[in-house]
């Protein structure tokens, strides 16, 4: 624009000398007639005022660009850099961050636990109900996969035992055996062939899973289980009271609660009547997308060590402490002393036990 502007009063300035050189030429020469000359001025006039009318447009045009204002570009502020805080605080709001996960993932599996457990009511009632009531009696005898023998001359585990179910009598019975009986410490109260038998105070031929849907049947409510094994605390949950019956060596039938056959060291007595609590193990995905109840697998069905695996927990936080419990010796009935174990709900504590909290953040 200023080079165009520039070569405009060029062209001005020249045209006036063109002009200027043009009439000298005629006052000199004195050729061509008056008119001529009138013409000839005429033109070089015109041409004149055009041009520095051409000139005055585009000096006008600059004084316009000169007092038009200029626009600038509005940025927004800066974000603020977050707040420094220091490693402990982060580290607190980590840990706070995964607790909560973690809590969120237990009540999410509980949940789930017992939706089966619903599941697996319904198909019961669905096979054995008659006229919409339960009989008074089933039988539960679930297959396991427990494997054989590879020595043919060998002697193989039961598969399975039959486990009783008294629907109005609320309560479940079924066939043990005693393991240890010489004051020896156990870590659990009574568990399958494949459970940990060199500390389990007896030994049951049952499919864990008959037990875990034959609670769920009398109406019992799963709660969490132990985050992990020898975790001290304690768990709230509907609870069931367990007692054996037996001959002794005179031959006259005994029945005692399972805790008076466990030494507590701290008491130097029996293990205090708490019940068990009903947790329901858990259920795990396998490689082939099927879920299996995981107790069902491990066989340590009712645990006095904290154990998530287990149907049925300690409910007191000393499940924690491996040491405090043995068989108590001269009241456990001598080692391989069949006995029939007997479960009932604990109406009275269920009734006003207070509500089951995830363990997880405790």
């Amino acid at each position: 624009m200023r080079r165009l502007k520039k070569n405009a009063l060029s062209g001005l300035n020249g045209t006036e000398f063109a002009f200027s050189t043009f009439w000298k030429e005629v006052e000199m020469e004195g050729k061509g007639s008056g008119m001529e000359v009138v013409k000839l001025i005429l033109i070089s006039l015109a041409l004149v005022f055009a041009v520095a009318a051409f000139a005055m447009v585009l000096l006008k045009g600059d004084g316009d660009e000169a007092a038009r204002p200029v626009r600038t570009l509005q940025l927004p502020d800066p974000p603020k850099p977050p707040p420094i805080i220091d490693d402990d605080k982060a580290a607190k709001i980590l840990w706070q961050q995964k607790m909560a996960e973690a809590k969120q993932q237990e009540i999410d599996n509980l949940k789930d636990k017992q939706n089966r457990a619903d599941e697996a009511v319904a198909k019961l009632k669905e096979k054995y109900a008659k006229d919409g009531a339960l009989p008074e009696k089933i039988v539960l005898e679930t297959p396991t996969d427990r494997p054989k023998p590879e020595n043919p001359e060998q002697e193989a585990m039961p598969n399975s035992a039959p486990l009783d179910v008294f629907v109005a009598g609320k309560r479940v019975e079924f066939d043990a055996y005693v393991i240890l009986d010489k004051g020896q410490l156990i870590e659990v109260l009574f568990s399958g062939p494949r459970g940990r038998l060199h500390e389990s105070l007896l030994l049951t031929y049952i499919n864990p899973y008959d037990l875990w849907q034959a609670l769920a049947l009398l109406g019992l409510k799963q709660s969490y289980t132990a985050r992990g094994e020898g975790d001290m605390v304690d768990i709230e949950g509907d609870r069931v009271i367990i007692e054996v019956e037996f001959e002794d060596k005179d031959g006259k039938k005994q029945r005692k609660r399972i805790e008076d056959l466990i030494y507590h060291f701290q008491l130097n007595t029996h293990m205090p009547y708490e019940g068990w609590v009903y947790t329901g193990s858990y259920f795990a995905e396998t490689r082939s997308g099927d879920f299996v109840l995981v107790g069902e697998k491990t066989e340590n069905v009712a645990t006095i060590w904290h154990r998530p695996t287990s149907i049925l927990e300690n409910p007191s936080k000393e499940g924690g402490d491996d040491s405090l419990y043995r068989s108590y010796e001269g009241v456990v009935p001598p080692a391989e002393t069949k006995l029939r174990v007997i479960m009932t709900p604990d109406e009275e504590y269920n009734g006003k036990r207070p509500e089951a909290q995830p363990l997880m953040g405790r």
